[in-house]
């Protein structure tokens, strides 16, 4: 049986660790990413089931890699997580496709 893939995004370096931490068990694997441009070369590795995206970073943001999983990852399960969503942002991102919003 192959593991659950989980990409974490977030340039905090707190946050993302905190939920690797949380996440990890013996049936995922959790890959983490510090900045969109990270995560886009981890998608492009490979599909992954969950992505956790932070909104807000530097260079490429969380939009970006978004639409970019779900062209790459179609099948995955995506949260946003932001403490600076405003509802033009959330709507964007619910028409992106994603499955979750977290404010943070």
């Amino acid at each position: 049986m192959s593991k659950t893939r989980i990409l974490v995004v977030d340039d905090e370096v707190t946050l993302r660790t905190t939920m690797e931490d949380l996440l990890a068990t013996e049936d995922r694997e959790i890959v983490t990413a510090a900045s969109g441009e990270e995560a886009l070369a981890y998608l492009e590795d490979g599909p992954f089931d969950l992505a956790i995206v932070d909104l807000i970073m530097p260079g490429i943001d969380g939009l970006q890699v978004i639409d970019v999983a779900q062209k790459l990852s179609p099948q995955a399960k995506i949260i946003m997580l932001t403490a600076y969503g405003d509802e033009k942002t959330i709507a964007a991102a619910h028409d992106l496709g994603i499955s979750g919003f977290f404010p943070t």
